[in-house]
């Protein structure tokens, strides 16, 4: 069974509370933050299962943490998501295998919907 640990990076203190609350909800452990300094530390600390990533963030970009940690992620078989309101990053993050990329606004429904397929066993 996934782990039920995902950790929000997102710098806008609305979509932080409201993606918190609605994951949370949905019966999630969210540790959320607001910058790319915190979401290292605690990459380097837990097991996620679920990784939600903004771009634009007050210390950098998601990519420069992408291009650091997307390996390590994807071997432990960490899914990123990445809500971005700039749509210029998409080849960015593709191009270093983030499966998903959603466009700002992003309904708290849909991604709620997203991060529980990602939690349902794939069948065989």
């Amino acid at each position: 069974m996934r782990s039920n640990q995902i950790l929000l990076v997102e710098d806008n203190p609305g979509l932080n509370s409201m993606f918190s609350k609605v994951l949370i909800r949905g019966g999630y452990a969210v540790t959320p933050v607001t910058t790319l300094a915190n979401a290292r530390v605690l990459f380097d600390m837990h097991p996620y299962a679920v990784i939600i990533l903004d771009m634009r963030l007050p210390d950098g970009d998601g990519l420069d943490l992408l291009r650091d940690r997307c390996a390590v992620l994807k071997q432990r078989g960490t899914s990123i998501i990445v809500v971005s309101a700039e749509e210029q990053y998409r080849d960015a993050c593709e191009a270093l295998g983030v499966e998903f990329f959603l466009v700002k606004p992003v309904m708290p429904s849909m991604l709620l919907s997203l991060v529980g397929r990602l939690q349902t066993p794939q069948s065989a």
